[in-house]
């Protein structure tokens, strides 16, 4: 029996969430890079290099790093990306159209992501590995289309299609569930496990990479929303 590593139990670990398990633990990675990031690495001269040239971050996240409140921190940031910014502008090299930005942040996403999406391949025929993912949340469309196409193998894609398109289809009945709670002739039933169903299909269908923070705190669903 192969022995097992950190990555493998972060990745079972990660089932036991009501997410994408790979987006959570990628939004893990990039929550602990922009702590690291604020609060050890803000005058590291490197950094400070990397984020002012080309852009540093995304739109995204860039306000995802906003959220932190770290004022000194961001500012700091802020006043190099513009000082070089006015330089860029001053030698006319921004008059040019503007390159893609390469992100700090969208690296450490990319890398985790790449990272889980393989060892998820690698395991899923694991009997125990099998029985955690059958009982967790599921992929994200994204994910699942990064691991279907990386899944080589045919029992691999067949596998994890099945249990995949079982999610799927639950998920369809719970929002049917969901519909027909709002029908005022259902009006006095009480919602379910289908509460929180709208929230999670478009979890599942877009991922969590626009998250910063855990979104256990699901709004609830009330009659008549």
């Amino acid at each position: 029996m192969q022995e097992k590593h950190s990555p493998y139990y972060n990745l079972t670990d990660a089932f036991k969430e009501k997410h994408c398990p790979v987006c959570y633990l990628a939004r893990k990675s990039v929550t602990r890079f922009f702590d690291d990031l604020l609060y050890e690495r803000t005058n590291d001269p490197g950094i400070r290099q990397a984020v002012k040239s080309p852009g540093g971050f995304c739109e995204k996240h860039f306000w995802q790093l906003v959220e932190f409140n770290d004022g000194f921190g961001i500012s700091s940031f802020c006043r190099d990306m513009l000082m070089e910014t006015i330089g860029q502008w001053n030698l006319g090299k921004n008059l040019k159209k503007d390159g893609k930005t390469k992100c700090l942040a969208c690296e450490v996403w990319n890398e985790t992501e790449k990272n889980y999406v393989s060892l998820f391949c690698e395991n899923i025929q694991e009997s125990e590995f099998k029985r955690a993912f059958e009982s967790s949340f599921g992929l994200c469309l994204a994910h699942f289309k990064k691991a279907y196409l990386l899944c080589g193998e045919d029992p691999k894609k067949a596998d994890l299609l099945r249990t995949q398109l079982g999610k799927m289809e639950a998920l369809v009945k719970e929002l049917e569930e969901f519909d027909k709670k709002h029908d005022y002739q259902h009006a006095h039933e009480e919602y379910g496990s289908e509460s929180d169903s709208w929230v999670r299909a478009v979890e599942f269908l877009k991922g969590q990479a626009a998250l910063l923070h855990d979104s256990t705190g699901r709004p609830s669903a009330e009659k008549g929303s």
